[in-house]
């Protein structure tokens, strides 16, 4: 069957971003959609033929009964809102940054080591075609030592222009953009 899947979060990255790549997956099956504007939510839903709408989370989860929720909210919201969908088996897909603190992530990682479910956190630039050719030629050993790193990002759409809570989040535009560096640092 098709995955039941509910968005909490109706902001630009959900509206330009995640829903219509949602909608054009067969696999996928759009059944709910919050978000704290009510009526941004209803829009959202109309929009994209998702017949649920509501602002209040928990009652997404509770009617909805999806087999995966995305987190599009602000980091502030991340640790609860994954805890509550991985405590009702809920899979759940997060947009970075993830958390702020190391006590958040530990509990939403504590919540699915006890459940039937399991997270993860977006990282956008994972699968470029750029990434994977630098993956294989660092494992190709077609590079020295590592000296520096330098990252350069830019938002090649410019139709997304973040909404107020991007600048106010902690570290402003670094925190938003900083997770995807150190993802790929670490991945390579």
């Amino acid at each position: 069957g098709r995955l039941r899947t509910v968005v909490i979060g109706c902001g630009l990255a959900g509206r330009q971003i995640h829903l219509p790549l949602l909608r054009a997956m067969p696999e996928i099956e759009l059944v709910g959609a919050c978000d704290r504007d009510l009526e941004r939510a209803r829009a959202t839903s109309a929009a994209f033929g998702i017949p649920y709408a509501t602002d209040d989370a928990a009652d997404l989860l509770r009617e909805a009964r999806p087999d995966l929720a995305l987190v599009l909210t602000p980091p502030e919201s991340h640790a609860e809102r994954a805890c509550a969908g991985l405590a009702g088996g809920i899979h759940v897909v997060l947009e970075k940054p993830f958390v702020y603190e190391v006590a958040e992530a530990d509990r939403a990682i504590e919540a699915a080591a006890r459940g039937n479910a399991r997270f993860t956190v977006i990282h956008n630039e994972l699968f470029y075609p750029a990434v994977a050719e630098l993956e294989r030629r660092v494992a190709a050993g077609e590079f020295g030592a590592l000296a520096a790193v330098h990252y350069v990002s830019a938002n090649r759409n410019q139709r997304f222009v973040p909404e107020p809570w991007y600048f106010q989040a902690r570290g402003g535009r670094m925190g938003e953009a900083l997770p995807h560096a150190l993802c790929l640092l670490v991945r390579l």
